[in-house]
């Protein structure tokens, strides 16, 4: 006896629906399984089932290539906008967990990829040292440079007070004139 399985079957015509004689898009490969089993089931409801999994799979995938475009991972990105919804874009790290629906070790692995980054600050909450807090920090998303440099070779203007003035990427030349004029701005502050 041939062991049918959605999970063998769906995706394995390497996710390219195709449109039926209605319109409705299927996958070649589902349908062909489902033919091989004969009358025994409606395969509509199998059919829908199968579509959901392939668009699942095709959401994740995209999800994982955008984060990696912005240098994280999904589980980072999961933490930053949990963080980012919370009050005061902060919480204790044992109701991220929660939220997020994994364990708090996880979280806390997580966030110590985020405080190296300088995307978060981690600290104790004033009303109660046992519990360990994670916040958003200035300088991650939302701050006046947010975000990491392109490329190593990326420059920061910082002003006398220690205060980041100006970021430049890499693609520009030193004698540009709005590096130039950021760089004389700077020096001529007293």
């Amino acid at each position: 006896m041939q062991n049918h399985s959605l999970r063998n079957l769906a995706g394995s015509s390497g996710g390219r629906p195709e449109p039926d004689s209605d319109g409705l898009l299927y996958d070649p490969a589902v349908r062909a399984g489902f033919a091989q089993m004969g009358d025994k089931a409606d395969v509509a409801p199998l059919e829908a089932l199968a579509a959901l999994r392939l668009a699942s799979k095709q959401a994740h995938t995209a999800m994982e290539r955008w984060t990696e475009s912005l240098g994280l991972s999904e589980s980072r990105l999961r933490v930053l906008m949990a963080l980012h919804y919370s009050p005061a874009h902060r919480r204790p790290l044992g109701e991220l967990a929660e939220i997020l629906n994994v364990v708090p070790r996880t979280v806390t692995d997580v966030i110590d990829v985020l405080e190296r980054d300088g995307t978060i600050a981690g600290g104790t909450d004033a009303a109660d040292r046992r519990a360990v807090q994670a916040q958003r920090h200035p300088a991650g998303p939302g701050a006046e440079f947010p975000g990491h440099p392109r490329w190593y070779f990326g420059n920061f203007l910082i002003g006398r007070d220690g205060q980041v003035l100006a970021r430049f990427e890499p693609d520009g030349e030193p004698s540009d004139s709005q590096i130039v004029k950021a760089i004389e701005d700077a020096l001529a502050k007293k």
